[in-house]
């Protein structure tokens, strides 16, 4: 975990706990990190902002309209293959950002159904107009 204190310092820590479940009143979970602190340097109640690092993967940034649900529960998105045909791919949502979603599941160089695709069914063969920067 990277940690940004108030005073501009920058130390490295690791998660102690996580909460198993949200608190009720800020939805919110409780998180532990600790960081070294051997010389007193870091003062108690300091602010601190802190990033942890999950990794990296490759995802797909869309809308959250984009995505459906399947017949079967699962959620996902719906794009058009090679042969026109409606396809879908089961997704998980790995970030929410102000500008969108970030989804994993899906192959590099789709065609997104990014309108209409509460009513097409997989299977489904269509005449899609691919939308600018395609």
């Amino acid at each position: 975990v990277e940690i940004a204190l108030s005073t501009g310092q920058r130390v490295d820590g690791r998660i102690r706990f996580i909460s198993s479940a949200a608190s009720l009143q800020t939805r919110t979970f409780r998180v532990e990190i600790e960081i070294p602190n051997e010389d007193f340097a870091i003062a108690a109640g300091l602010t601190a902002t802190a990033q942890i690092k999950l990794g990296e993967m490759p995802a797909l940034q869309t809308t959250p309209a984009s995505l459906v649900l399947h017949d079967d529960g699962r959620v996902g998105i719906r794009y058009v293959d090679e042969e026109s045909t409606v396809r879908f791919a089961e997704v998980q949502v790995v970030d929410d950002a102000s500008d969108g979603i970030w989804v994993t599941g899906v192959n590099d160089g789709v065609n997104l159904l990014i309108a209409g695709q509460d009513y097409l069914r997989e299977g489904v063969k269509v005449n899609a107009n691919l939308a600018e920067g395609s």
